[in-house]
């Protein structure tokens, strides 16, 4: 086989990655699962590509641009012209999937269900922190809840006893951290409850 000069094979890895982008956003639409992009990193998508398309759109990311790739054609080679237009909704999509890659990333309404290892109430205060671990797909992860007067209050409860609780809100998940934003719901899950 005959090798592919390094330009041709960068402008193919650009082109396969930016279409990989391309079909994720596509598929994302459908679904509103940033897990959509999962697939694209195999391709050669990767938050610095976020980052730097993100760059065309200046400062504070309000300009929309277009990127055509062209290849130099040679005997062996021959690349048709490929247009990417990013508009303002693909511009703010890049942003969330350049957080994303980076795990940084906001799981909606999700319902928790876990152990509370750690309790911890500054002085005077009515509200506390807890620490459940839970199972997030598939990774134990320990997350954060903030919660306030009688919450906390059966959630000391719930620990002390070594009771299950559930709790529902939006999970922020970081690479070494996760916290439960708006928290609803809370309780202690009774064994009888899970028959």
């Amino acid at each position: 086989a005959e090798a592919i000069p390094l330009g041709h094979a960068i402008t193919l890895n650009l082109v396969t990655s930016l279409e990989a982008l391309e079909n994720a956003g596509v598929a994302y639409e459908e679904g509103g699962d940033l897990k959509a992009f999962d697939a694209a990193v195999l391709a050669g998508a990767s938050s610095n590509m976020c980052d730097a398309l993100l760059g065309f759109s200046g400062e504070k990311h309000r300009r929309t641009f277009e990127i055509t790739v062209t290849g130099t054609s040679g005997p062996l080679f021959e690349i048709e012209p490929r247009k990417f237009a990013f508009d303002s909704h693909q511009v703010e999509l890049l942003e969330k999937v350049s957080g994303y890659y980076k795990d940084d990333y906001v799981l909606p309404q999700l319902s928790l269900t876990g152990y509370i290892t750690k309790l911890s109430r500054p002085k005077d205060e009515i509200s506390g922190t807890i620490i459940i671990d839970s199972i997030l797909g598939n990774i134990e992860r320990k997350v954060r809840v903030e919660l306030t007067g009688d919450d906390y209050h059966m959630a000391v409860l719930a620990h002390d006893n070594s009771k299950i609780v559930r709790v529902v809100g939006d999970v922020h998940i970081k690479s070494k951290s996760a916290n439960l934003l708006n928290p609803a719901n809370f309780g202690v899950i009774e064994i009888g409850d899970l028959f």
